[in-house]
């Protein structure tokens, strides 16, 4: 964890940026805050850090997302609410189900395995994407307006075929 702080120190340091931990999952056994206070209490910068203490709901973190120029997850909906939105992210791939969305989006390098060096290749992504921000942002809003094109296509005829 003093690596994720230490990456996230640099990244207020060159960016000037601020921090958001926002938990997707608060279970019992599964609480994204114990993982986020781990962290936080590792940065120095912690005066650019927020501990968001309660799980969003899906409206309230979509009408936060423009404030947010990147997007690191942890959990999967987050990297998808992302990047409905054309915000670029980056996943932690703690299930096969990360790194298949990231291929999808045909960004497959956002995918992070949760496995040593995670900290460094985490600054070079991160560093890739706001250097190229504008880029990628319209590549995923590409994409996803395909997809969404793709599936409607799809649902429209399963539904013909129903009636």
């Amino acid at each position: 964890m003093a690596d994720l702080a230490a990456f996230l120190d640099r990244l207020i340091e060159r960016h000037n940026a601020r921090v958001s931990f926002i938990p997707f999952r608060v279970a019992w056994r599964d609480d994204d805050r114990r993982i986020a206070r781990c962290v936080y209490e590792q940065m120095a910068r912690r005066d650019r850090a927020t501990l968001v203490t309660r799980s969003p709901r899906v409206e309230g973190f979509l009408q936060n997302l423009p404030n947010y120029h990147l997007v690191v997850g942890m959990r999967l909906h987050s990297v998808i609410l992302a990047s409905a939105t054309g915000i670029p992210a980056i996943g932690l791939d703690y299930s096969p189900k990360v790194g298949a969305f990231f291929r999808d989006l045909g960004l497959p390098e956002l995918a992070l395995p949760m496995e040593m060096g995670l900290a460094e290749r985490l600054e070079e992504q991160s560093e890739r994407l706001i250097a190229n921000y504008a880029a990628t942002s319209e590549h995923i809003v590409r994409v996803i307006t395909a997809q969404q094109g793709a599936t409607r296509a799809a649902l429209e005829r399963m539904f013909s075929l129903v009636d």
